[in-house]
C-alpha cells in the first residue's frame, strides 16, 4: 500500500468535522496557511516573538514574512497549547494526523540574528524545549510530526552540518515519530546528510529535483520511510499521471511500503475550490485546484499498488469526485 499525505493542510482545524465530505489523504496535515502565519505559529511556540522585525524572503518561494529580530537575552518558553488543541481537534474528528512545524536549523534561520554565532548559542537554547515538545506530543498519542527543514536546500558550512547531525541526534528518542522535510529544490551536497538524520521518514521535493530521487534511494536506511514530492503545490497545470506512474513504478519496487506520495510543497499558494462549483466548459476546467491535486496523488498511489490505473479518465477533469484523472492522451 502506498501512503499518501500532504505537506501543508487544505482545512483549518475548526472546520473539520467527521461527516466533512472533502476528499483527503492517508494522513492529515496540520498547520497550513501563508508564510507569515506559519512562521508566527512556530515563533509563539518557542516563545521567539520580539518586539523589532525585519523583512525577508522566505527562500525560494516568493513570499516574505517578518523576521524576529534576536538578541542575547531573548527567554525562550515552550507554549504548546495552541498545537496539542489542533491535534485533540483532528483526533476527536476521526482523521489520522501529523503535525507539521519547522526543524530546528530552520527556525533558527527564520529569524533575524547578528551572525552565526548568534544563531548556533540560540539553537542550544531551542533544541531542549523540541524535546519538550515532542515528549507533550507523545503523550496525545500523535502518530507523526514533520519538521520542516528548507535549509537543507542551502548550501551548508561546516558548522552547519554537524549542527544538523548534533540537533537530530538529541532528538532520535522522541516518542513521536518523526519526518524531515526539505523543498525548495535538490538536497545537493546535503543530500548524504538529509538521508542519514536519525529520523524515520525523510520528504524530498522530486518536482523542482527529480533527479535527485534515485541517489536518495540509494543513500537511504533500509528502515526509513521516503516521501517523494511528486504532485506541484506551486502550479495550477493538471499532472501528468500517466507518465509520473512510469517513472515511480521502479522506486515502488524497491520501497514498497515505505515509499509515500505527497505534493512538493504546501498549498498555501493554491485555491481550494469546493466540490460542488461546476466548473465544465469553463477556464477553470483546465486547471487543478487543491482538491483535484489530492484526487491526483490519491489516484496516482492507488495505481502504484494495482500496477495499473483502475479507471479510464476523461479530460479535461472537473473538481467532482468520479472525474478521476488518468493523463494518457488529450482528448479534443
Amino acid at each position: 500500500m502506498i501512503t499518501t499525505h500532504t505537506l501543508g493542510q487544505v482545512y483549518t482545524a475548526a472546520t473539520l468535522a467527521p461527516a466533512n465530505e472533502r476528499v483527503h489523504t492517508d494522513w492529515l496535515t496540520l498547520q497550513a496557511g501563508s508564510v507569515t502565519e506559519q512562521l508566527a505559529f512556530n515563533h509563539r511556540l518557542f516563545g521567539l516573538e520580539q518586539t523589532a522585525t525585519k523583512s525577508r524572503e522566505w527562500f525560494d518561494s516568493t513570499q516574505y514574512y517578518n523576521a524576529q529580530v534576536m538578541t542575547d537575552d531573548a527567554a525562550l518558553t515552550l507554549d504548546a497549547s495552541e498545537l496539542v488543541a489542533q491535534v485533540e481537534r483532528v483526533a476527536k474528528a476521526g482523521y489520522q494526523c501529523k503535525a507539521v512545524i519547522l526543524g530546528p536549523v530552520s527556525l533558527v534561520w527564520s529569524v533575524e540574528c547578528a551572525d552565526d554565532a548568534q544563531r548556533l548559542a540560540l539553537l542550544d537554547k531551542v533544541l531542549p524545549l523540541y524535546a519538550k515538545l515532542l515528549s507533550k506530543l507523545g503523550e496525545t498519542k500523535l502518530p507523526w510530526l514533520q519538521l520542516d527543514e528548507p535549509m537543507l536546500s542551502q548550501p551548508l558550512s561546516r558548522e552547519w552540518t554537524h549542527a544538523y547531525r548534533s540537533s537530530y541526534f538529541r532528538l532520535q528518542r522522541a516518542p513521536v515519530k518523526i519526518m524531515v522535510a526539505s523543498s525548495f529544490g535538490a538536497l545537493n551536497k546535503n543530500l548524504q546528510l538529509a538521508a542519514q538524520l536519525p529520523v524515520q521518514a525523510l520528504h524530498i521535493d522530486a518536482c523542482r529535483a527529480p533527479e535527485q530521487v534515485l541517489r536518495v534511494i540509494d543513500w537511504l536506511p533500509r528502515h526509513k520511510i521516503l516521501s517523494l514530492g511528486v504532485i506541484s503545490a506551486e502550479s495550477l497545470v493538471k499532472a501528468d499521471l500517466g507518465d509520473l506512474l512510469a517513472r515511480l513504478q521502479p522506486f515502488a519496487k524497491r520501497l514498497k511500503e515505505r515509499l509515500w506520495l505527497a505534493t512538493n510543497l504546501s498549498f498555501q499558494h493554491l485555491p481550494v475550490e469546493d466540490m460542488d462549483v461546476e466548473v465544465a466548459g469553463t477556464a477553470t476546467a483546465e486547471n487543478a485546484f487543491v482538491l483535484q491535486k489530492i484526487r491526483e496523488l490519491n489516484t496516482l498511489a492507488k495505481a502504484l499498488t494495482e500496477g495499473r490505473f483502475s479507471h479510464p479518465v476523461r479530460l479535461p477533469r472537473s473538481n467532482r469526485p468520479d472525474d478521476v484523472k488518468r493523463p494518457a492522451k488529450q482528448v479534443a
